[in-house]
């Protein structure tokens, strides 16, 4: 997934997050599904801005 993708898929998820535990009760199964999910798209978030700012340097080190 890119990035417009995955900052999609962060926005809906806290959404329903937010609407799970808005709830009267609150089904646990759904919102640990949730929270699993919206830790892998935080993850892939943190690897693919890892990854860019390792280019950047890299960049930087061969313009200099």
């Amino acid at each position: 997934m890119g990035l417009d993708e995955l900052n999609c898929r962060y926005r809906d998820l806290k959404g329903e997050l937010e609407a799970a535990y808005g709830e009267q009760v609150w089904d646990a199964d759904q919102i640990d599904r949730i929270a699993k999910d919206l830790h892998d798209v935080e993850m892939a978030l943190g690897m693919l801005q890892a990854r860019r700012m390792e280019e950047r340097k890299e960049r930087a080190a061969r313009s200099s």
